[in-house]
């Protein structure tokens, strides 16, 4: 008995650690996750300049680490791209901008409206992605 206490409890502590930690699934990664098709499309002056589009799950995923899970302020951003993440027959479009200071994304997700940060990583795959066209 005494040696199952000394396995079995420190494991199950262990286990409820690592469970505790794990955060709530946010309804943007649900939305990334459930995604068909992502396009982007980014602007320059009233036309557009880059529009891209993939069905690859494993390129859309990628926009998990792409857009920050923080609130940021978009106060004085212009927006000069767009995000299509559409699922099903549904779709969420989200503006964004890539100016230093406004590196962010807006969007409606279950009617509520969120202003999140693009990672260094979104920047550059934005960026880059306008590098192409």
């Amino acid at each position: 008995m005494n040696m199952i206490r000394k396995i079995f409890f420190p494991a199950l502590i262990a286990a409820c650690g690592i469970f505790a930690s794990c955060k709530k699934e946010s309804p943007l990664h649900h939305l990334i996750q459930e995604t068909d098709v992502c396009r982007v499309y980014i602007y320059s002056g009233n036309q557009i300049a880059v529009k891209y589009f993939t069905n690859d799950i494993e390129k859309i995923k990628e926009w998990c680490d792409y857009i920050a899970d923080d609130t940021a302020s978009a106060n004085n951003c212009s927006f000069e791209g767009r995000l299509v993440f559409k699922v099903y027959e549904d779709s969420t479009v989200m503006q964004f901008s890539l100016k230093p200071g406004c590196r962010v994304v807006s969007y409606s997700l279950n009617d509520v409206h969120y202003t999140k940060s693009l990672t260094p990583e979104g920047v550059n795959y934005l960026e880059g992605l306008k590098k192409v066209e």
